[in-house]
C-alpha cells in the first residue's frame, strides 16, 4: 500500500494571477503617489510666489512711506531719501527695483493700469498716489501707495 501524500500548493496559473493583480496595485499607488507630489510642489511654488510677492509689495509700500520725496519720469518712480535713491523700473513684463543704480530686486508680471498723481499747486512734480495692477500668470493684484508729505517737506523741495 502506498501512501499518497497530497501537498496543497498554488498553481503557476494562480500565481502568475496574484503578480499581475500586486503589479496592478503598485501601479496604481506609484500614480497616486506621484500625482499628490506633483500637487505638493506646485502648492508649494505658488506659496513662494505669493510670499515673494508679498515681501516686494510690503518694501514697496515700506520705502514710498519713508521716501523724503516721490517723483515720477519714464515709467520709473524714484523714491528720494537721506541715504540714497531707490527706483523702480515699470517693463512691460517686470517691475525692477534699483538701489543706487544697483537693480536687487525683480518683480515678474505685467504692469498694468499704472496711474500718478502729483500734489496740486508746487513748483515740481511731487508724486502723492502711484496706484497699478500686477497681472501675473492666474491673477492680478492692485498695488495703491500713498504719501503723505509733511509741511517741512514742502517748504524745504530741493531745487530741480
Amino acid at each position: 500500500m502506498t501512501i499518497r501524500i497530497r501537498y496543497s500548493a498554488f498553481t503557476l496559473l494562480e500565481m502568475t494571477i496574484a503578480m499581475l493583480i500586486a503589479a496592478i496595485c503598485m501601479g496604481i499607488a506609484f500614480y497616486v503617489l506621484r500625482t499628490f507630489t506633483q500637487m505638493g510642489e506646485a502648492q508649494q511654488r505658488e506659496k513662494q510666489a505669493a510670499f515673494g510677492l508679498q515681501l516686494f509689495q510690503h518694501r514697496m509700500q515700506r520705502e514710498f512711506l519713508e521716501a523724503d520725496y516721490v517723483r515720477f519720469a519714464d515709467n520709473t518712480l524714484v523714491l528720494d531719501r537721506d541715504i540714497g535713491q531707490t527706483r523702480y523700473v515699470f517693463l512691460d513684463s517686470t517691475v525692477i527695483r534699483s538701489q543706487q543704480d544697483i537693480p536687487t530686486d525683480t518683480l515678474y508680471g505685467q504692469p498694468e493700469y499704472l496711474t500718478v498723481e502729483y500734489i496740486k499747486n508746487l513748483r515740481q512734480e511731487i508724486v502723492e498716489v502711484c496706484q497699478f495692477e500686477l497681472q501675473t500668470e492666474n491673477k492680478r493684484y492692485p498695488f495703491v501707495l500713498r504719501k503723505v508729505y509733511s509741511a517741512e517737506n514742502l517748504i524745504n523741495l530741493p531745487a530741480e
